[in-house]
């Protein structure tokens, strides 16, 4: 049963305050179940199992209980008023929540997003601009683990007989029941004593959402665009949660489709021993305007299906990138191929479809790419790149930083890279890039404030002409 004493907070609201405006958060609970059972349930609680072995039982009677819709809803909102400028919106979250029959139980749909709702203040009210609306699938993973379940109370005490009934309120799950007590065999327990029922334990599993509805708001009309997804589940031979297909609707009526296959559809064996299965091999993307549908791009990544290979060694990474024909899916030309790789995964040489051949060097201890050098083999290019990755392997202040720059300049002025377009990079670790520098020779320096988060770009030095500027304000 479930008990109307609960105890919590109906309505909470949070107030923060600084020179840069207000953010008022309020949070409602509404619980009000419409279903009252009288039956509590000893599910899996009570009685002490005397033994954890059990074995499987044989001639089983299987039903399903799919009660799983919510019936109320958890609320949550934000208001955000500028003390700077005439700003004011706010923003409104509305989440599943279903408490259950008993009131520990946990429902699979709490906490998930139903939908989110902009408003802009205007005339003294709130007006509602755009919104987005979740919708959810859960399914289960048909790969099921036994368990048993004991301890029910005297009316629902299973029977001899195949017409035993049970009552089981948590959603997506499977009960077995046996058919003929005698054919059901159990060590350590007595059936009279500790009434059991096998049952089915399934992993749930909830990829994201099946569709996504965003509506816009303009001069009295509401635009619709919708987002389907269509994820792997146990009819399929993908693996579960692996998103399959992705169709976008928009408001003329046009769509368009984005259709995933995955290791198990492209037969790589290799791939799916190594349990690298949710990869994304191959992407056709196709438009429906009215009755016509056209492929608008299909591509491919080959991996390889055997190891070692010359371009990988022992490591499963990408050997190349295959697009097609439009007009003739069947034909493919080859985009870029990844020639070489150190032995961390670094690529280190590709070529792309009309030849040109770009090298990169990685240095702070391999972690970072500090050089990318077009127009010569990566042999060509490592032959003269000692001096610049044992100066960023020593970058530790603004002072060694500096030595990195002076070297990667000599770098860039190698007779034997005359030829090529090169492009050098600098890092402080764990924070971000602190200069690029273009075959144009015009260098670019981030700069970062205090927190870390990238502050300005700017041209030659930290003090050099304002490139771009980024600011950062509160947002609900």
């Amino acid at each position: 049963m479930y008990e109307e004493d609960f105890i919590g907070y109906k309505k909470v609201t949070e107030t923060q305050q600084d020179n840069i405006g207000t953010i008022k958060k309020e949070y409602e609970y509404n619980v009000a179940p419409t279903l009252v059972y009288s039956h509590v349930y000893a599910l899996g609680r009570g009685l002490e199992a005397p033994t954890p072995t059990f074995t499987e039982p044989q001639y089983l009677f299987i039903k399903t209980s799919m009660r799983a819709e919510p019936f109320d809803f958890r609320h949550y909102h934000t208001e955000f008023t500028s003390s700077q400028q005439s700003i004011k919106y706010k923003r409104d979250y509305s989440f599943h929540y279903k408490p259950f029959e008993l009131k520990d139980e946990v429902g699979i749909y709490n906490g998930l997003l139903l939908s989110s709702k902009n408003y802009a203040h205007e005339n003294q009210i709130f007006k509602l601009v755009d919104s987005e609306d979740y919708t959810y699938d859960i399914s289960y993973n048909q790969k099921q683990y036994w368990g048993v379940i004991y301890g029910h109370t005297i009316d629902e005490r299973l029977k001899n007989g195949s017409d035993a009934n049970f009552s089981f309120h948590n959603p997506l799950y499977t009960i077995v029941q046996p058919i003929y007590y005698p054919v059901v065999q159990t060590k350590g327990y007595n059936y009279s004593q500790y009434n059991l029922t096998y049952k089915a334990i399934l992993s749930l599993y909830n990829p994201g959402p099946s569709s996504i509805a965003t509506t816009k708001f303009f001069g009295g009309q509401a635009f619709v665009t919708t987002t389907d997804y269509s994820y792997g589940n146990v009819t399929q031979s993908d693996p579960i949660g692996n998103l399959t297909i992705q169709k976008t609707t928009f408001p003329d009526g046009s769509s368009q489709t984005s259709n995933y296959s995955y290791a198990v559809e492209k037969g790589n064996q290799l791939l799916i021993d190594r349990n690298i299965i949710s990869l994304p091999l191959e992407t056709i993307i196709t438009q429906t305007i009215g009755n016509t549908t056209k492929i608008l791009s299909k591509t491919e990544t080959i991996y390889p299906t055997v190891l070692p290979t010359s371009q990988t060694g022992n490591l499963v990474l990408p050997l190349s990138v295959k697009s097609y024909d439009i007009e003739n899916p069947t034909v493919s030309s080859v985009e870029a191929t990844y020639d070489q790789y150190d032995s961390k995964g670094n690529i280190l040489q590709y070529t792309t479809k009309d030849g040109v051949v770009t090298s990169i060097i990685w240095g702070y201890n391999s972690t970072q790419p500090i050089a990318k050098v077009t127009g010569v083999s990566y042999s060509v290019a490592n032959a003269l790149a000692a001096d610049i990755i044992s100066a960023s392997n020593a970058d530790i202040n603004a002072t060694t930083e500096q030595t990195l720059i002076d070297k990667l300049d000599i770098f860039r002025k190698q007779s034997a890279l005359n030829s090529t377009q090169i492009t050098t990079y600098t890092y402080d670790p764990l924070i971000g890039v602190t200069s690029i520098t273009p075959p144009s020779g015009i260098k670019e320096v981030y700069v970062y404030d205090s927190a870390n988060r990238l502050k300005e770009i700017r041209q030659d030095n930290a003090s050099g002409k304002l490139l771009k500027e980024f600011k950062y304000n509160y947002k609900p």
